[in-house]
């Protein structure tokens, strides 16, 4: 129903049923609905780029220091700051 590629072949009952099992103890606990759309497989299928593992570690530390910066308001008197497993 949601998916501009392809119909849905539910029959409307189905996905009511579907709606009301789902809903209630899920959609409840989440604040944040995104509806996202369906990715075509020609996108999935696609060979990704190559990163090589300087790039990767470029990445990953510039990332560190994004969250370290952003986590250090954070720190109070006797509560130790978040850290990595790295």
């Amino acid at each position: 129903r949601l998916s501009r590629q392809r119909d849905c072949r539910c029959d409307d009952g189905a996905v009511a049923r579907y709606a009301a099992r789902v809903s209630g103890p899920l959609l409840d606990r989440i604040d944040l609905h995104v509806p996202v759309p369906a990715v075509a497989w020609s996108d999935l299928d696609a060979p990704a780029s190559p990163t090589g593992s300087t790039e990767a570690r470029a990445r990953v530390l510039a990332a560190r220091t994004v969250q370290e910066r952003r986590l250090a308001s954070l720190g109070a008197p006797g509560i130790e700051p978040p850290r990595t497993n790295a």
